[in-house]
Order: C-alpha cells, then structure tokens, then sequence
C-alpha cells in the first residue's frame, strides 16, 4: 500500500523486525485490515471515494503471500463484495461489484444506458469509465478477477442482440448505432469462402423496414436482402427511409451492401422464389413474364449482379421442358435439359431419359432468339450430350498399376471418379453413316468451350489416392472413352465400319469433319494411326502395331517367358503348405548366443588319394546344379517369410493413422540392406532385417 501504518506492534530486539507469529501482532494485523476496510465508508461520505484512491487500496494480487498485506487485501475484498455501494459508476454515483458492468471502450457506455444493460446483461449500473486496461491495469484486473465483475464490448453487444431489444429502440437510437458501426468493421464484414469471419450483425435483425418490422442484413447464405428506399412504391425489402437520411448512418448502410432495387433485385426476390421447388405452382402466362424479365435482365453489361443471378438460375427449376418421346411437359433445373435440335433428337431417339427444352419457350422468345440461347447455354443447358459421373469398375490391379511408380506398397483410396456419355451405349448399337458423323461432330463440339489443356483430360477419369495425408492423382481412361476405343463406329473411305485404331485420318470418310480446330486432339485420344506410318507399311509390308498393342504383346511375350521358366524350376520350388496370411504369429524375444570356435591356425589342407580319378568337371557342374536349386528354394522360403512379417507388421500398427510399413522388396529386390522400414510422420524410426529357415 501507499501509505503507513503505526500501531503498538512488538519488535525483536534489535526493532528491526515484527515477529509475525506473535499473538499480539496477529490481533493488531486483524484490527488493522478492519481499520483500513471501515474507512472506506468514510472516504466516501467525505466525497473522496475515487478511482486513485481505490489504486491506494490493497489490490495487488502479487504480494498476497505477506501476511500483513494479505490480511487487508482479503478484507478489501470482503467489503466491496458486500451489499454496500462503494463502486463508483460512470453516473458519478456508487454501485455494488454485483450489480455493475465494466466497459471495454467508452462508446459502449454512450450507446447503452442503464436500461439497457439491464435487459442484456441483467446489471443496473457501468463502471466509471476511467477504469481501462492502459491507464488502470491493476484496477481492473482486480475487478474482473477478485470481483468478478464482467468486461464488455461491442462484440459481446452484438451476440446479445435480440429482435425484441431493437424493436424497443427509437429510430434516433438505430441511427447512432449504425454511425458507431463504421468503426466496428469486424462485426458485419461480408467474410470469406464459406463465411470465414463474416461479421455476426449480419445476421442479426438490426435492419428496421419501411412497415417498421426487423430483420437480418442478410440471408441464410450471407447475401443482402434488403434494399435501400426506391423512388417509387415498391413491392421490394426496404429499409426505413427515415435511418438513411443522416450521413454516417447511410454510408455504414451501403457500405454494408445495401442499395437501390433494380431488376436484378426483382428478380431475386419476386421471381426465383417461385421456381426452388420441382413442381412450381404457376401457369404459362405468369412464367413467360417471370422469364422475360430474365431475359432483360441477361442483357445488360456484365456486373457482379449478373453474375450472381446466372449463379441463382443454375440451382432454379427454371426451364420449362418436353420429353421427346412421352411429350410430358415439366419444370427442369438447366443442367438437367438439352436445347431441341435436330441432332439432339436424333441422338436421343431411342431414349426417353431426356428433357428439352420446350417448343413454347422457342415460340415466345422467337425475338430474343440469339440472347435466348445465350442465357440456356449460360446457365448449363446442354447443347451436346452430357458428360456424367458414373460408379467406377476399376479393379485393385488397375489402381495398383496407376500407383505403381509411387514408392508406396499400402494406401488409401480417396476417391475414383469415372465418366459417360448420356445415350452413349444405345446410340452405339445401330451405327450408321450418318450416326458416326453425328456422333463425331458431337464429340468435336464438347471441346470447345474448354481450355486448351482440358480438352485431353475430358476423356479421362480420376483416381485420387493418398499413403497417409498427401493425396496423389492419376488419369485412366474413362468408361466411354474405352467404349469409342474398342467399338467399331468410324467409317473409313470403302464405307467399312472400323475401331479408331484401326485408321487414320486421310483414310477417315471424307463426310467427317477433318478441318476442325479440335480434331487432333479427338484424333489422340481416340489412338488413330498416322499417315506416315501407313506408307511405311505399304513400303516395307509390315504392319503398325499400335503403342498399347505392342505393350500387351511384350506383357503376354513376358509372362510366356516366366511360365517356362517356372515349368523348367517348378522341381525345385519350395511351396509351403500354408499360406503366411493364415499363420498366427509367436512373438519370443531371444537374449543372442555368444558362439566360440576353436583356434585351427597353423593347419595344413589333407590330400587324398583314394586312386579313383574324378572327372572335375562333371562335379563342378553338378555342383552347380545343387547350388542353383539351394538359391531358389531359399528365396521362395524368404518371400514366404517376408510376406508372413509384413502381415504382422500391419496388425500390429493398424490402430496407429501415423505409422506406414515400408515392404522394401515386395516388387523386387531393392537392394538395401534391411527388409522394412517404420515411418511416422514422413520419418524412418525403425528398420527390420529378416532371416528365415525351415525346420
């Protein structure tokens, strides 16, 4: 404390020192801190009750470990935790530690009122606003950590707020409020992706409309719903005039996102709430006007508005569509309906899974023909038969192929994601001419729109896979894909029906269209021959094996060589009578032998001669043969035992995400001098040599 204390305490000797443990002392150090604790009543009726003389008191929570001051501290403590007002608030009067609130920031107090806080935090009173973390630390971590008294600010406003506190505010309140906002930016900014950080007033109903009813700036997907006043009357959200004619107010409003209605917002919200359901309850009159709107809408300069509302009708069930072949007319979402062309038809004629888009929707907008088919092919209709996700059929080969350049022997599979054409297989059955040309111009046109790197990749699937956390990815061929490769659909200059592979461009029908910009990329991906190559052939008479054909052949060439060589050993295998996946492991930890040999220096080699002669060379040949048929069983009796650990190895780890077992020679032998590794976290801990034996 600040100040001294004299009171008839006993002193050693010396009077240096005060015995603490005497029970004279102990009863003035008790008297003492009700001395102290009783005159504060005192100072305050003497109109000295302050913030500077509360930093005199003992508050200091780091000397509580002395007795003298740890007795006045708790007394300190004792009396402002009483029913008696010695707390001086921001109204130049005095409170309880349980009926006051301490404000992080003046404005708070400005913006609140007692009534206020009473209803938000059920407190009557705010502190003396002087009481901050800069220029009274001390205090106030004595308040909130001794008294428990709670710190606010603007945040913990704002998670308070409930419609029925706004409601009761005037709208000179709301118009302060908002002012205050600008400096507040944190609480109502729009955010990130997925509504990072997006500010919590944005959805709280601090918006008060012209019929004075309240509600949040935004909707459930942090758009603005509400609009700044119209000129006109209007049918629209708006907010009440009155709250946007002071300056600051207005510009907290608009720099949140509010702004004038414009067809964009009618659109919004008048039009596409009708079309969120499947079966919208409409007749054709009202959706004409509904969609000429759109239309209008589509036309004007690129804005993020547009943007947004090209992003709206994608999810809507927007497009009023025909079957085909059942002429059942209904409400599709666009990703769902193709334009009505006549080989779109054509390609569909066998298959009545399809929608397009209706001949009364073409009659009405016959004005707006070119914008019309602009916004269908912007919002997603389709204009060539659609690309579709499909369950995959790649086996554990396959994918065990795709990963084989990985270094990894065990992973996980993330996703495969593998494609089809709609109708694909049906049209394929009954090819014709003009089928092929149909479908090969379709083929052509699925390429335009994207990127010059994409266009390949369209043909392929996907297969993302991971060993622990990083993901890897590989390209396969697609399912349609291997059914335009192994279908013979193409029609060559002789009218004969052939597989891609089987041809080349210039011998390609000349109906086809060989000019196209994407026709090499079709070309590629589809394996055809090249020219060059087929005058090689009519040089030389042999024959262009295509690059997969040639591979196949040096597979089977490969495992027709392992074949006989397994037939030509198979004598000499090792085969055991159970397989290691089957063989419960016993694990014995062994203390190592300590082998002694005796000494046979200084000895001479023996000679024998037992007169027989030996033909050297059919025993070193025999030999030979032993020693052969030794390093084979050997190695099939290690990669028996190599597979049988590795099984265990994957038991025993398989409850721990972070550990990876690293089977070295699984595919061949690597050359390292252990079997396996451990790895955590991307780091080898442990390596394992393996030796095996047979009883």
């Amino acid at each position: 404390m600040n100040f001294l204390i004299q009171a008839p305490y006993k002193t050693t000797p010396n009077r240096e020192n005060i015995p603490l443990d005497d029970e004279q002392n102990l009863y003035l150090i008790e008297e003492t801190a009700n001395l102290v604790t009783d005159s504060i009543p005192i100072i305050k009726e003497l109109g000295l009750l302050n913030i500077s003389f509360l930093e005199v008191l003992a508050i200091d929570q780091n000397h509580t470990d002395e007795i003298i001051y740890s007795s006045i501290f708790e007394k300190v403590k004792e009396k402002f935790l009483s029913d008696e007002a010695l707390l001086p608030t921001s109204k130049q009067n005095f409170t309880t530690a349980q009926d006051t609130l301490l404000a992080r920031g003046k404005e708070l107090t400005e913006l609140l009122d007692e009534s206020d806080i009473n209803v938000l935090f059920e407190k009557k009173f705010w502190l003396d606003t002087n009481i901050t973390y800069d220029r009274t630390r001390q205090l106030r971590d004595y308040l909130i950590n001794e008294l428990d008294i709670q710190e606010v600010d603007f945040e913990d406003f704002a998670v308070t707020i409930k419609k029925e506190f706004i409601k009761q505010k005037s709208d000179e309140w709301l118009i302060d409020f908002y002012s205050r906002l600008l400096d507040q930016r944190s609480l109502w900014a729009k955010g990130g992706y997925y509504r990072r950080n997006a500010g919590i007033l944005r959805e709280k109903p601090i918006i008060r409309l012209a019929d004075n009813t309240h509600i949040a700036p935004c909707d459930k997907d942090n758009k603005i719903q509400v609009y700044l006043p119209a000129e006109t009357k209007s049918k629209y959200k708006t907010i009440k005039e009155n709250l946007t004619l002071n300056e600051n107010s207005l510009k907290f409003l608009t720099e949140l996102g509010l702004s004038k209605p414009d067809i964009f917002a009618e659109i919004k919200e008048f039009v596409a709430p009708k079309y969120r359901d499947s079966d919208p309850d409409i007749n054709l009159e009202e959706y004409f006007e509904d969609f000429e709107k759109i239309l209008i809408a589509f036309q004007k300069e690129d804005s993020d508005k547009k943007k947004e509302m090209i992003n709206d009708l994608k999810n809507l069930y927007i497009i009023y569509s025909t079957n085909s072949i059942t002429d059942e007319h209904q409400f599709c979402k666009p990703d769902e309906v193709y334009f009505k062309t006549e080989d779109l038809v054509e390609y569909f004629k066998v298959f009545d899974k399809v929608f397009f888009v209706s001949d009364e929707i073409e009659k009405q907008f016959s004005d707006f023909r070119d914008t019309l088919v602009n916004l269908l092919i912007s919002i997603g209709c389709e204009n060539t038969p659609k690309k579709i996700e499909i369950d995959s059929d790649l086996s554990w080969d396959e994918k065990k192929n795709l990963r084989r350049d990985s270094g990894y022997s065990y992973t996980y599979d993330v996703y495969v994601k593998d494609y089809d054409i709609q109708g694909l297989n049906n049209f394929l059955k009954n090819i014709t001419l003009d089928k092929s040309i149909l479908l090969f111009n379709f083929l052509l046109s699925s390429l335009k729109s994207l990127d010059y790197w994409e266009r390949k990749n369209f043909f392929y699937g996907e297969y993302c896979w991971t060993p622990r956390s990083r993901k890897h990815y590989e390209k396969f061929e697609s399912h349609f894909l291997k059914m335009l490769k192994n279908t013979e659909w193409l029609v060559d200059k002789d009218d004969n029906f052939v597989l891609p592979t089987q041809i080349s461009l210039s011998e390609l029908s000349d109906s086809f269209s060989k000019d196209d910009e994407n026709v090499d990329v079709l070309i590629s991906v589809l394996g055809f021959q090249i020219d060059e190559i087929k005058q090689i052939e009519e040089k030389t008479g042999g024959k262009f094996v295509p690059k997969d054909e040639y591979e196949e052949f040096l597979k089977w060439k490969k495992e027709q060589s392992e074949k006989e060589a397994k037939e030509e050993t198979e004598e000499d295998s090792w085969i055991s009578e159970v397989a290691p996946e089957s063989v419960e492991p016993i694990v014995e930890e062994l203390a190592p032998e300590v082998i002694e040999t005796p000494d046979f220096g200084g000895q001479r080699p023996i000679e024998y001669d037992d007169g027989n002669d030996v033909d050297e060379s059919d025993t070193d040949e025999q030999d030979e043969v032993e020693k052969e048929k030794s390093i084979k069983q050997l190695k099939d009796i290690g990669n028996w035992g190599e597979r049988f650990v590795y099984n265990y190895l994957k038991k025993q780890f398989e409850n721990e995400g972070d550990i990876e077992i690293i089977w070295l020679n699984e595919n061949r032998d690597a050359g390292k001098g252990y079997d396996f590794s451990i790895v955590s976290d991307g780091k080898e801990i442990e390596y394992i040599e393996l030796k095996f034996r047979t009883p």
